[in-house]
């Protein structure tokens, strides 16, 4: 019989490799495979997710877990420092992998609650001018920044017409 490498259900890495198991493991906690399917749809998500979002994409698949077992999970992952989580400007609480999208740009509509990102089009000049911020800022308050949110409230082009 021939050793396969197995990979990981969170992020596809060679199990013995998976960052996300072996945090679980050094805290004394089961990785269990609701835990690793839900850490892979955040995982495999470029927008961050809410806990609704998070369930329907995981319950699409496995319809026997639930939807308090993704909550539960989300409290977990954020009070281990796994998962970061924003609240939009609609009270719905947003996550992420800790550190994934570490500076967000956003453009957020105040008639309809629509959130842009628009991070990945912002220019160099504007990347320059909030890194200088960040260092002025880390001086003068002896603070160390490791990641920000910019949001811009406004009206979007479909509720102004």
């Amino acid at each position: 019989m021939r050793n396969r490498k197995q990979n990981c259900r969170c992020c596809d890495d060679d199990k013995e490799k998976c960052s996300f198991r072996e945090t679980f493991s050094e805290k004394g906690l089961r990785f269990t495979v609701p835990r690793q399917l839900i850490i892979k749809v955040l995982n495999d998500s470029k927008d961050s997710l809410s806990g609704e979002d998070i369930y329907n994409l995981v319950h699409k698949n496995n319809p026997n877990i639930g939807i308090a077992t993704v909550y539960r999970t989300l409290d977990l992952l954020y009070r281990m420092g796994m998962l970061s989580g924003i609240k939009g400007p609609d009270k719905v609480t947003r996550y992420e992998i800790a550190g994934k999208n570490a500076h967000r740009h956003e453009l957020v509509c105040v008639s309809c609650r629509k959130v842009i990102e628009y991070t990945p089009s912002i220019e160099d000049k504007q990347r320059e001018a909030t890194k200088e911020m960040q260092i002025r800022l880390e001086n003068k308050y002896e603070f160390n920044i490791n990641n920000h949110l910019v949001r811009f409230f406004g009206i979007c082009k479909e509720c102004s017409e």
